[in-house]
């Protein structure tokens, strides 16, 4: 029931019936596809990452801005509506100042193994744009970034530890390039500390991301099956300081028992009302919420979807992360 379809971009492209296209090719041929997509003047929405690299993510923006496009990125991680609501617990002051974010996750990408060759061997090339950095700790930041506020400054630590993966396809191993360590560290522009660290694959158990945002009255915990968060249900909790509690009696000896405090961590429920689009949904419901922002500002509304601007910030703080990696002396 499709009333048109059409076997090449450019056909695509020039036909009037077309309002708005979807660039939902492999990162390497993003280009190609942009590029006629914006010449013919139609509205895009790009999967991220928009590019292989910083510039040509440049040049793609440069030139959708000199044709007047409206554009929109796929960082749809950031239009959950857990995230949302993560956000204005933050801005309402639920755990008073932020001190600092900390997050451990597995990216799911770059793990041990891969199963198809024709959909994840190029997964492996940090060369394609499309890896464990720039897929699964992009969209981490973008998400963090929203909630905390955007990185100020940075250092980083990429590596590859697994210089092969086994292909159940071919019964042997085929080499990997992409980093299977990420570690970043730096300030947030509320002066917030934070810390990353991304592992290739999947957890053998327990939870695949944990993020906890320690603030002076308490703190919030956020978990996920894995560090691929744009695509994840999250699990939000939050442990608020005792108030009533004694203090400390400095100078007096006293016998300390360490736990990991679970039992005081109580769910944080986001509001049916925050999610009336595809609740419940995280896979197509995140990107269905992000074409519903695209579409309000098509119909005249203001902007609040991010834009092939917001995706170059985004690059450029990839490119930052990739120039100053501290990198092993010896593999």
């Amino acid at each position: 029931g499709i009333p048109r379809a059409f076997d090449s971009v450019a056909d695509l492209a020039a036909s009037p019936d077309i309002d708005l296209i979807s660039v939902t090719v492999r990162v390497p041929q993003h280009r190609a596809v942009l590029e006629q997509a914006i010449g013919a003047g139609k509205a895009i929405y790009c999967e991220w990452p928009l590019a292989r690299d910083f510039a040509e993510a440049q040049a793609l923006t440069r030139l959708a801005a000199e044709h007047g496009i409206k554009t929109c990125i796929g960082l749809q991680g950031t239009a959950n509506p857990q995230v949302q609501h993560l956000a204005a617990l933050l801005r309402d002051g639920a755990i008073g100042r932020v001190l600092s974010h900390t997050i451990t996750g597995h990216g799911r990408l770059s793990g041990a193994e891969i199963s198809d060759e024709r959909t994840e061997l190029y997964l492996l090339d940090k060369t394609s744009g499309a890896d464990m950095l720039s897929i699964s700790v992009g969209h981490t930041l973008a998400v963090l970034e929203l909630v905390g506020g955007q990185v100020q400054s940075v250092q980083s630590l990429l590596d590859t530890r697994r210089r092969e993966v086994f292909s159940h396809e071919r019964g042997a191993p085929v080499p990997m390039t992409a980093a299977d360590q990420v570690a970043l560290h730096g300030y947030l522009a509320d002066g917030s500390v934070f810390s990353l660290h991304y592992r290739g694959g999947l957890p053998l158990a327990g939870p695949g991301f944990v993020w906890e945002i320690e603030g002076e009255r308490g703190t919030l915990r956020i978990t996920a099956a894995s560090g691929a968060i744009q695509i994840e249900e999250l699990h939000i909790t939050m442990c608020s300081k005792d108030e009533s509690a004694a203090p400390l009696q400095v100078g007096k000896v006293q016998e300390l028992q360490f736990s990991d405090g679970a039992e005081r961590f109580r769910p944080v429920p986001v509001p049916e009302e925050a999610d009336p689009l595809c609740p419940g949904q995280y896979v197509p419901g995140n990107v269905g919420r992000m074409y519903a922002l695209l579409h309000q500002e098509l119909a005249g509304g203001s902007r609040t979807a991010p834009d092939f601007f917001d995706a170059l910030r985004l690059h450029g703080l990839l490119a930052r992360i990739q120039s100053q990696a501290l990198r092993a002396e010896s593999a």
